[in-house]
């Protein structure tokens, strides 16, 4: 009826079971995905990025958490200004993304 695909985690006894049979209904796949899979998660790249810049910006000696926070929106704002297109490209990425975590039945993809 649809062709529309829907990921769906994979967790025992999860709420997610009733959206499943829903979706069952509306004639809507759902594709099984492994549960916690880095390669369909990139924010885990975004706080790479964020953690590099803090890494590089980071003084020699203790700072206040005042200049912490500081450190901490302007290392967000570089990371959007500097790599605002590999995240576009990560997120529109997430259909190729969950095709090869499903050809690869959850094992590691060259993602």
């Amino acid at each position: 009826m649809s062709d529309a695909l829907v990921p769906s985690v994979v967790l025992p006894s999860s709420p997610l079971q009733y959206a499943t049979a829903a979706y069952k209904e509306s004639g809507i796949k759902c594709a099984k995905l492994p549960p916690y899979s880095p390669d369909l998660n990139p924010i885990e790249n975004v706080w790479s990025l964020l953690d590099a810049r803090l890494s590089a910006t980071r003084p020699g000696g203790w700072e206040r958490e005042k200049e912490f926070r500081g450190r901490v929106r302007n290392a967000v704002s570089w990371v959007n200004a500097n790599h605002s297109a590999a995240m576009t490209k990560m997120v529109s990425s997430m259909p190729r993304r969950m095709g090869a975590v499903v050809e690869a039945k959850g094992a590691m993809t060259p993602y």
